[in-house]
């Protein structure tokens, strides 16, 4: 069953990439251009139409709401959030804590909508110090989870120069990532004989290929 998964997943990540490069320019479609709109697309590729909390017990995130984890809100709050501050989330503070979260990481460095939604997609999904891993490898600097000096000023450069070559690059990097964690980390917490991250394989995929899909 298990080599069976890893197939249909290596097939994914191979149509993906084959329609990186098909279409370098991304497809036809449209874009949000402001930060609330990104933000409000975030929370729906996070939780769709529902507004409820989950607890996965196959998501090492724990308690999530809006795709906010307790270790996330408590950076946020300033202290240590409890179950029942994530299961209290409205969208409306779901909100605030992406705006915090955009502004406290990504701040003014990459203002091409499409490149800033990427990256608080990429932040949201995989977290600080994995998401700064995939941004230094499509910027050029050394790979250690730190979002130091020298990564923020790559970015921001690289962000001005071509962002949408920056787009590509990060998608890129983003989908190697995913690869790599799919097959390499074969914990199974739900002990349902199938590796946690093999049971997510589709959806972040899913959630990737609508960046593929963006025109850019």
């Amino acid at each position: 069953m298990q080599g069976r998964a890893y197939q249909r997943v290596g097939l994914i990540v191979e149509w993906l990439n084959e329609a990186l490069e098909q279409h370098p320019h991304g497809c036809a479609g449209m874009h949000p251009m402001n930060d609330l709109e990104l933000i409000d697309a975030l929370i729906r590729r996070e939780v769709g139409k529902t507004d409820d909390a989950s607890n996965d017990p196959a998501d090492r995130g724990g308690l999530t709401h809006f795709g906010i984890t307790k270790a996330g809100y408590s950076d946020f709050l300033g202290r240590p959030a409890t179950d029942a501050d994530i299961n209290a989330l409205t969208r409306a503070r779901a909100r605030a804590f992406y705006q915090w979260l955009l502004d406290s990481t990504i701040g003014d460095l990459a203002p091409h909508p499409p490149l800033r939604g990427l990256l608080l997609d990429i932040i949201a999904n995989h977290g600080k110090q994995n998401a700064t891993r995939i941004i230094q490898r499509a910027v050029g600097v050394t790979v250690d989870g730190v979002f130091g000096k020298l990564t923020r000023a790559a970015l921001a450069k690289a962000a001005s120069e071509d962002p949408s070559r920056l787009f590509r690059d990060i998608v890129a990097d983003r989908l190697e990532f995913t690869g790599r964690i799919i097959t390499k980390n074969l914990r199974d917490d739900d002990h349902d004989g199938i590796p946690d991250n093999t049971e997510f394989a589709w959806g972040w995929l899913n959630r990737q290929a609508e960046f593929v899909r963006m025109d850019v």
